[in-house]
């Protein structure tokens, strides 16, 4: 403390300078720490705040382990949905490229077999089939859809399913406010490392809120789920149900632009200076300008997304 008093000394006025250096200063110390040490003493902090606030059995904060908790693994996708789905759930569904969907299509084939009515899922856009692929699912299968792509459109157009327009920073929200609270989430992670975290990968977004505010956590434990860090790690006591099960990870195909979209696509380059900050949607048009940027300097991103 007396090192950052002293660094932030001849900067009083400026908050973010003082912030630059306490991170500073912690890097430091971390990086004389042995390999581990830095993030284990971190997560021992979290764990003794997230003590004075808990959802249900589990710790505010997905990264503080639950102590003599081991969640169950099973064998199977069946038996994992098994474990926890009734009538009447409403259940959270990791979206975008870590949608995991082994985990949906049991989770419909339950709910079919079962006459399990009155189920909900709630999600950001899905890779792969639906939870409503078919009319048969759509009794007892309702989608909440917080952003929706190609494969539930058809669904929102038959009233199988619902939208809710939504900011996308707005999301988390909905389960810190109780607004809508998951029986069940349904996540893809990576494998656990030495001290067993596991990392959401792909698609933290609105999924740690989820976890945090969920009954039940099933996670499907997947090889190819490439690990990222900070609000992305989970330690593995966190889940109920634990499924192993590797499959390649969802990608996208980029198509061709037509002649019209790269005439569009120069036209927007030409607007766009180096040094220049870029929030990207998805689509052609975007892929178009970035095609033309090659020869820009000192280019920046910004965005949720980036094509």
């Amino acid at each position: 403390v007396a090192l950052v008093h002293d660094f932030c000394r001849p900067f009083p006025d400026s908050l973010l300078s003082t912030r630059y250096l306490v991170i500073g200063t912690m890097m430091a110390v971390s990086r004389a720490m042995k390999p581990g040490q830095a993030f284990a003493r971190s997560v021992q902090r979290q764990a003794v705040v997230g003590s004075s606030r808990a959802f249900g059995t589990r710790s505010a904060d997905p990264a503080a382990p639950r102590k003599g908790v081991v969640p169950k693994e099973v064998s199977t996708a069946e038996e994992a949905i098994a474990a926890h789905l009734k009538p009447g759930d409403m259940v959270f569904i990791q979206g975008i490229a870590a949608t995991p969907n082994p985990l949906v299509d049991a989770m419909v084939d339950l709910a079919k077999k079962k006459e399990m009515k009155g189920i909900r899922t709630i999600h950001m856009h899905l890779e792969g089939k639906s939870p409503v692929p078919d009319e048969e699912a759509a009794k007892y299968i309702t989608p909440l859809s917080l952003f929706t792509g190609g494969n539930l459109r058809a669904a929102v157009n038959n009233n199988w399913a619902e939208y809710c327009p939504i900011f996308l920073h707005e999301i988390a929200s909905l389960f810190k406010k109780q607004i809508h609270t998951p029986d069940i989430a349904l996540v893809q992670v990576s494998p656990p490392d030495e001290h067993g975290y596991v990392s959401l990968g792909t698609s933290v977004d609105c999924t740690r809120a989820a976890l945090q505010h969920c009954k039940a956590s099933i996670a499907m434990i997947n090889k190819n789920m490439p690990r990222t860090t900070g609000d992305g790690l989970v330690h593995i006591s966190y889940f109920d149900t634990i499924w192993k099960h590797d499959k390649p990870m969802y990608t996208v195909n980029p198509v061709e632009p037509s002649d019209i979209e790269k005439q569009i696509g120069s036209y927007i380059a030409e607007l766009i200076p180096d040094g220049a900050t870029l929030q990207m949607g998805i689509g052609n048009i975007p892929n178009a300008v970035l095609a033309q940027l090659g020869n820009h300097k000192h280019l920046g991103i910004h965005t949720e997304m980036f094509s």
